[in-house]
């Protein structure tokens, strides 16, 4: 399938997780324990962001040593970036479990005190598997190294097709469970990651599969030194798309969070859009630079260019519909202002 492949799954993954929202909202019922989930799925997301940039090292480090088919080397590297990982993650689960029973979400999130306990246990639930899904998530940069991006792209649909189908079933039985949907996103999101990499390192990818004797020490230093440049643009990320759903819960409350949240998301799509052409992209430079193909590389950013300009256009004209958009997709039940179209626009085009 290749790169069409990765053009056909990736926009049925969007088609699934825009129709998490819609079930997600009916499950729960009102939009205050709707907004309440947005704000905690925002916050434990952060975790995502803190893997020390070490996925893009291995999309740059590896890449070289693939596409040299030197096994050794690529084994090395992917011995050690699973090990700087795992110890990364192990640290910040103890240092979460350490402070969580000092973290009053009552006052961070602005929520009503009968719900403290449910959201007392589900954070650190949460917390945990999506940490774990950041270690077995690195099956994914390497799936792109070997020009592999609908099978990494398929482990995401799978994890999110199976929320969805779960919920589906579950909400048959309970209603306002804002711990079932907590637990059941993070559990698939980390589960299928996980029995998709023990299978590829059994498989196809037997000789690079990771193994205690083959860390590298010498390669922490780069790694980590690599990875930092990548991790201050994903924190800076976290501070501007994140940290905006907590301050409105804080100030106006939860249910304030759904408008902000639909117009956000709805306009999120124009940046994923963008990503799903560029991803394939990072292995077809990293292998063109490595060959000298500087003219590749020139031309694919020329046509690149001009699918920005289009992108541009195509952000007014989504503008100008979103109010239907927003009928079609969360009803009226949910008020959203043109203003807000207006304000979560300009940031996808930048």
């Amino acid at each position: 399938m290749g790169q069409y492949g990765y053009y056909y799954t990736k926009p049925r993954e969007i088609h699934v997780v825009a129709s998490h929202g819609q079930v997600f909202l009916r499950l729960l019922r009102c939009e205050n324990l709707y907004g309440i989930w947005l704000v905690l799925s925002s916050i434990v997301g952060w975790v995502t962001f803190f893997d020390l940039g070490i996925g893009n090292v291995i999309r740059n480090e590896l890449g070289k040593a693939w596409s040299n088919k030197n096994y050794i080397s690529s084994k090395k590297i992917v011995s050690t970036s699973y090990a700087i990982i795992f110890t990364l993650i192990l640290f910040l689960n103890i240092a979460y479990w350490s402070i969580n029973p000092f973290i009053d979400w009552i006052d961070i999130l602005n929520i009503k005190p009968t719900l403290f306990n449910e959201i007392r246990e589900l954070i650190p639930l949460m917390f945990m598997f999506i940490s774990f899904r950041i270690v077995v998530g690195l099956i994914v940069p390497i799936l792109f190294v070997d020009h592999k991006p609908v099978i990494a792209e398929l482990i995401v649909f799978s994890s999110n097709l199976l929320s969805f189908f779960f919920i589906l079933f579950i909400q048959r039985f309970t209603n306002n469970s804002i711990f079932i949907v907590g637990i059941s996103s993070t559990f698939f999101s980390t589960i299928t990651p996980l029995i998709s990499s023990i299978y590829l390192f059994k498989k196809r990818y037997k000789l690079i599969s990771p193994s205690f004797s083959q860390i590298d020490t010498s390669l922490i230093k780069t790694f980590l030194k690599q990875g930092f440049q990548f991790s201050i643009l994903q924190m800076s990320l976290v501070v501007l798309t994140m940290t905006d759903m907590i301050i409105i819960s804080n100030l106006y409350g939860p249910e304030e969070v759904v408008p902000y949240s639909v117009s956000f998301k709805l306009f999120s799509y124009v940046t994923i859009f963008f990503g799903v052409i560029m991803t394939p992209f990072w292995a077809i430079f990293n292998e063109a630079y490595n060959n000298n193909n500087f003219d590749l590389i020139k031309k694919a950013i020329k046509k690149l260019f001009l699918l920005w300009i289009f992108l541009v256009l195509g952000v007014l004209l989504l503008i100008f519909i979103s109010d239907y958009i927003y009928l079609f997709w969360v009803g009226e039940e949910i008020a959203i202002p043109v203003k807000l179209s207006i304000v979560n626009s300009p940031s996808k085009t930048e």
